[in-house]
């Protein structure tokens, strides 16, 4: 067992967790946690209880696995079928079954030494009997999570220490359930079962491992793949590499799977990250990526990265000077040995608005024997400029940055252009055009109640957005408030104040209804009368009407007109057509725009005089194949409720042959008799219930 615990040693610097089915949540007590893998035509199953103390009980007294048949041939079964597949309880071999298993695998040493060992201690505890307890409780605790650690890498182990089991017994077309449990005894642990539902035909292929990248540096590879998204699949990974050293045949790196070493239940790195040597740069390497499930099975391969070793460039340029002209010219000079001109192209002028970057080039391909060059591009008020050495090799190597700021009294321009509103929250927004200068570093913001009161700053230090946003008591007496705002430059130069800025408190209450006391018809025209409201910020008022009989209609604006100061007002308007109901309605606005309800409608009707009713003109026309007359008319007078057509044949009376609604202007008379003489007239009849004259008669003869 010696063999084990120095393995465990090895391990237990990078293991932070247990097993997959131990990580999985055991709602408020022990339980058992099972996997199961439809695998050449049978059932791998997998489990573990779900704390050291089961854990530490099941190994005494064992597990149970039943298996009930629910489907066959696609068809579920009435009365499931039970089978219980162990005949005695599946526990861990005895200790003497170990030793093979020990003498071949790290793995079986490891769950040997934690089932049977007499100690299991990755560190020395020390401390009295209080500690002594803690220590115990530890002790179990790595047994537990070393135990199922090396049970999920060996299929094998698995088996040997209880935890394993294959149902050859399976048929294709049944899916079953599976029930594994402990035999603990009732009285000293309650655990939950564990369950599973699968058939051969779930049977799935493994997945490839995603995501593999390789950063390649001088005789170095940094690898990195997804493991977030394969968790629930892999438990661990094997990386392959290829060289011409090994006629580009893939070979195992790793002896031990590759683990995730931070995993947590959420949060913690997404990558599994691997750190590999390579012999020599130039050289051209392939990696890949494979993942190792909880059965043992290793999937396919990932996608292959390769990439070749570039040496790191050995010398960084120094920067020895560094002068601004009075045209903020920059005179650079630097130190570079002049052994190190053959291994790079040329230098570059790099810089940033801090120390710590982002860098951006300024000027590129100074020669290698360059040692000086006067910079002329625009700077901005701070400069964190550095000369960095471009090497043959696609390498880089940067001086120390040093800060350039030119020479800057000039304040930048009084914004302009203030805008802004308060919302019924009190909540304010203004904004302002941006300023035009490269070296404004922001805006200060000031506030008053009234215009000639002291204005307070908003703005701790320059805001950089030309809008913002600010909050007041909508309540207060005050009904506007005041802004004004300056520029700030880089240099902490600062503009003169902008113009103010006025803005209204929203007013929240729409004013009183005018009332409509009269009206009076006459001459073709309608008359209106109403009380104005009675709020003094009533600013204007606004007369609306609409057709009465059209549910579709909607009000429309007649006039709008400012107020006049009176407590009565009056309109006077011609309605569009006579004979039709039209109502009114009137509405005041106050300063704020907030629309009063409409006043009660008034509904009116200007007849039209008999004499200008205009008459309806009747056409008709005869088709002698479809045997039939077609009567049509037009009536250019609104607000027809309905049509009389009248019809006589030969030399008898008028009578009425079809009433139709306002919709029709034809009618198809198929009631029709040949060699027969037919006469039609129409009237129409208004909603007002007044009716038109009739039209000319028309004579047809069929």
């Amino acid at each position: 067992m010696c063999k084990a615990l120095r393995y465990l040693i090895t391990i237990g610097l990078i293991f932070t967790g247990s097993w997959a089915l131990a990580q999985q949540k055991a709602g408020n007590g022990p339980a058992v946690k099972v996997i199961a893998k439809p695998k050449d035509g049978a059932v791998w199953l997998r489990w573990a209880a779900s704390s050291p103390l089961s854990w530490k009980y099941a190994n005494i007294y064992g597990y149970t696995i039943e298996r009930y048949t629910i489907v066959r041939d696609g068809q579920v079964l009435d009365r499931p079928e039970k089978q219980v597949l162990t005949t005695a309880p599946l526990k861990p071999r005895p200790l003497a079954a170990w030793q093979r298993m020990v003498d071949t695998s790290d793995y079986g040493a490891i769950v040997a030494q934690a089932i049977y060992g007499e100690t299991f201690k990755a560190e020395v505890q020390q401390g009295g009997a209080m500690m002594d307890i803690v220590n115990r409780a530890t002790e179990l605790e790595q047994r537990f999570s070393y135990a199922l650690f090396a049970c999920d890498r060996s299929w094998s182990v698995a088996q040997f220490a209880g935890l394993g089991f294959m149902d050859k017994t399976v048929q294709p077309g049944e899916k079953y359930l599976y029930r594994v449990y402990t035999n603990i005894p009732a009285a000293k642990m309650k655990t939950d079962t564990g369950v599973v539902y699968v058939g051969l035909q779930d049977a799935q292929p493994l997945p490839r491992p995603l995501d593999l990248g390789a950063i390649f540096n001088d005789k170095a590879v940094m690898l990195s793949w997804n493991y977030t998204l394969l968790k629930e699949v892999y438990n661990g990974y094997i990386l392959e590499r290829a060289s011409a050293a090994t006629n580009m045949q893939f070979e195992r790196l790793n002896k031990e799977l590759l683990v995730n070493v931070n995993e947590r239940d959420s949060g913690g790195p997404t990558r599994i990250y691997y750190a590999d040597s390579i012999a020599a740069n130039y050289t051209t390497y392939l990696y890949r990526v494979r993942g190792v499930d909880a059965f043992g099975e290793m999937g396919p391969p990932s996608d292959t990265v390769k990439g070749q070793g570039l040496p790191s460039l050995p010398y960084n340029p120094k920067i020895t000077k560094y002068e601004i002209s009075k045209e903020n010219k920059v005179d650079f000079a630097w130190e570079f040995p002049a052994a190190g001109n053959e291994l790079i192209t040329g230098f570059s002028i790099v810089r940033a608005p801090s120390a710590k970057g982002p860098f951006d080039t300024l000027q590129r391909n100074i020669p290698a024997q360059q040692r000086q060059w006067l910079l002329e591009k625009p700077l901005l008020p701070s400069n964190y400029m550095a000369v960095v050495a471009i090497g043959r090799n696609g390498t880089a190597t940067a001086s120390f940055p040093v800060l350039v700021q030119p020479e800057d009294s000039i304040p930048p321009a009084i914004p302009g252009g203030l805008q802004g509103r308060i919302d019924s929250m009190g909540h304010v927004t203004i904004h302002w055009p941006a300023n035009k200068e490269p070296d404004l570093m922001g805006y200060r913001v000031f506030r008053a109640g009234r215009a000639d009161a002291e204005f307070v700053q908003l703005t701790e230090s320059p805001a950089a957005d030309t809008i913002f946003r600010d909050t007041i008591d909508i309540k207060s007496l005050n009904s506007k408030m005041y802004y004004k705002i300056k520029s700030v430059d880089q240099r902490y130069n600062q503009s003169a104040f902008s113009a103010i800025l006025e803005l209204q408190k929203p007013d929240l209450v729409p004013p009183t209804s005018p009332v409509i006391t009269a009206y009076e018809i006459k001459n073709g025209q309608v008359k209106l009368i109403w009380i104005n409201s009675y709020e003094k910020d009533v600013v204007k008022y606004q007369v609306l009407r609409k057709e009465n009989s059209n549910p579709l209609a909607v009000w429309q604006v007649l006039k709008v007109y400012d107020n006049t100061g009176l407590e009565q007002d009056s309109l006077v308007e011609t309605p569009p057509h006579r004979d039709v109901a039209y109502q009114y309605t009137v509405q005041s606005i106050d300063g704020s725009g907030l629309v009063s309800p409409n006043a009660n409608p008034l509904t009116v009707t200007v007849p039209t005089d008999a004499a200008n009713m205009p008459v309806p003109v009747l056409k008709t026309a005869v088709d002698r194949e479809e045997k039939e007359i077609v009567v049509s008319w037009l009536f250019t007078q609104p607000g027809v409720n309905q049509y009389w057509l009248y019809r006589a044949e030969g030399d008898g009376p008028l009578t009425l042959l079809q009433t139709l609604d306002a919709t029709h202007d034809s009618y198809t008379d198929k009631q029709l008799h040949v060699n027969t003489g037919y006469r039609y007239t129409i009237k129409a009849v208004l909603q007002t219930g007044r009716q038109s004259k009739f039209s000319e008669m028309v004579q047809v003869n069929y």
